[in-house]
């Protein structure tokens, strides 16, 4: 059984209320990446992430888990279409180098089941959901992403990974189901975007690993 930690103030940073703008249909084994199609400037800084994305099936079931708790006054309920699990964070990024990490991005992988059967919160008011047991092609995937971004030049946390979805914020107060156990088939890994202000979201750029629903 894992402990449970909180999370440093960048991964608190790192999970923003902004609703989801997917990629739909573009999924392959060597990494399926979204071409931009609109016609205005793109900031010259990518606020980049790599995570663990639900097929629709495991993001109804998180959706059903997060409505049995009872929530607090005030907490922030993370929107269905923003769950995820993060792999690893990597901030602003310049968008020039953006197609080199898309392309070289791809780690050996290999797809593996994961039960969320621990919830609970954070003394940040973080409410999540997390796994008691890590299988060990979540940690070799999370190894050998980590050592390809540090390949090149990118800086990553110095701390013990502790995947974990956020269901709320602002919830110190929240009180968990009693129960929770929810399976999941991993089968890839995506790079994300996150744009800020008026109409941003979570842009799913590339999907790597097996096929995955949208």
């Amino acid at each position: 059984m894992l402990p449970s930690i909180p999370p440093s103030r960048a991964e608190e940073h790192r999970e923003h209320g902004l609703a989801d703008r997917d990629l739909h249909g573009g999924a392959a084994r060597g990494g399926a990446c979204k071409r931009r199609m609109s016609a205005r400037p793109a900031p010259p800084f990518a606020r980049l992430f790599f995570a663990l994305w639900p097929d629709a099936a495991t993001r109804a079931e998180w959706v059903a888990c997060q409505q049995d708790w009872a929530w607090p006054e005030g907490a922030h309920l993370t929107p269905q279409d923003q769950l995820h699990l993060t792999l690893h964070f990597l901030g602003r990024v310049p968008r020039d180098r953006l197609p080199a990490l898309q392309q070289q991005a791809q780690v050996p992988f290999k797809p593996f089941e994961l039960c969320l059967d621990r919830a609970g919160t954070w003394p940040s008011g973080i409410a999540w959901l997390q796994p008691s047991v890590l299988p060990e092609p979540l940690l070799a995937l999370h190894r050998e992403l980590g050592t390809l971004l540090q390949g090149q030049g990118f800086e990553l946390e110095d701390r013990r990974y502790r995947p974990h979805v956020t269901l709320a914020r602002n919830a110190r107060a929240a009180r968990a189901p009693a129960a929770v156990a929810i399976p999941w088939r991993v089968d890839g890994y995506v790079l994300v975007e996150s744009h800020a202000g008026t109409g941003g979201g979570y842009e799913v750029l590339c999907r790597y690993g097996e096929t995955i629903g949208a």
